[in-house]
């Protein structure tokens, strides 16, 4: 479930039923929302988020501006997949306290080509190679876009955390629909679970699996500000 592979929004086995329909796939589609960033229930940054759909790919834009402690973070986010749930290209840069970093992933059939550049200037390149016998393409990509899960669907796959370079193993949830409170309003959202190693995000998306709001760790919140 791309926005970002929950982080960013993952083995991918679909579990997928008879009952399930497969409408036909969005194509040159885009979107774009800004959000605001809580942590506590109280805004510490500001977000914007961009999603381009072709016959082919979907790409995936977060920006993230936010300050806490007194330290300034504004990342960018930036994924490409097939429309199948492959992933092609991750890039992940920014500024930490007005120092650059960035770390980028693009995909072979020989592994992922990845270099990373941290805040000192330090800079580290590497062909990481794909776990053995794993799957690799999210098949929750397509969840309200091309698939109508049902409640309890869920997959499983390897997904490349681009800020670290290594493997996760990752499972997606169709948990179910929602009313989910956006600041004072409310919205009928889709409710995804992500689960890995990194930690849990509960996910709520629109009909065309565009973010609406995502939390992680209890605190830490990001909601559509329009």
């Amino acid at each position: 479930m791309n926005p970002l592979n929950a982080l960013p929004g993952l083995f991918a086995v679909t579990m997928l039923t008879p009952g399930q329909s497969t409408p036909a796939p969005v194509k040159q589609a885009r979107a774009s929302y800004h959000f605001r960033m809580l942590h506590a229930n109280i805004q510490i940054g500001d977000a914007s988020y961009e999603r381009i759909s072709t016959a082919t790919d979907r790409r995936t834009l977060l920006t993230i501006s936010e300050t806490v402690d007194g330290v300034t973070l504004n990342a960018v986010f930036d994924t490409t997949t097939k429309n199948d749930g492959t992933p092609e290209k991750k890039l992940f840069h920014g500024l930490l306290s007005q120092r650059p970093f960035s770390s980028t992933a693009l995909f072979t059939d020989a592994g992922v080509d990845f270099t990373l550049q941290n805040v000192k200037g330090e800079t580290q390149k590497a062909i990481i190679k794909r776990p053995p016998d794993a799957v690799f393409a999210d098949a929750s990509e397509a969840w309200f876009d091309g698939v109508i899960p049902k409640k309890g669907d869920s997959v499983a796959f390897m997904n490349f955390d681009v800020q670290n370079g290594t493997w996760e193993l990752t499972t997606t949830t169709y948990v179910g629909d929602e009313v989910t409170k956006i600041g004072t309003k409310t919205m009928p959202t889709h409710h995804v679970h992500v689960k890995s190693v990194s930690g849990e995000i509960d996910m709520f998306l629109d009909d065309s699996a565009d973010i609406v709001a995502m939390d992680q760790l209890g605190s830490d919140r990001l909601e559509r500000a329009d």
